[in-house]
């Protein structure tokens, strides 16, 4: 599946993971929802501070728009386990909750082999 953009979100604001990842859904900020489109992937992933890694667990792509009545996103969620190793200058998006991976860092971490399912 080729993804459009490539987005990290911390996985530790997701209030009930089990449910998201078995209905196929994903709630945040109705602004970091509103930032996400049809084909594109998110990456939930802890930062590690002492190891200076992001820890993913889960990566899913976006199949559909914001739902009114759940007031959530379709994504259909797989699990993975890997770890990302961000340069001096990556750290500080780490530290944030959500952000998108810019070309460059998409392309060395080579984000898209991970969503060729």
């Amino acid at each position: 599946m080729n993804i459009k953009k490539f987005y990290r979100y911390n996985i530790s604001k997701i209030n009930n993971l089990t449910q998201s990842v078995q209905d196929n859904t994903f709630q945040a900020d109705i602004d970091v929802m509103s930032t996400l489109r049809v084909g594109d992937g998110i990456i939930l992933a802890n930062w590690n501070d002492d190891s200076k890694k992001g820890e993913v667990t889960f990566i899913g792509v976006v199949v559909g728009g914001i739902e009114n009545e759940t007031q959530s996103l379709p994504v259909i969620w797989f699990e993975k386990s890997f770890e990302l190793s961000p340069n001096g200058a990556g750290y500080q998006f780490w530290r944030k909750d959500f952000f998108k991976f810019a070309d460059a860092p998409a392309k060395r971490y080579k984000l898209q082999n991970y969503f060729d399912l």
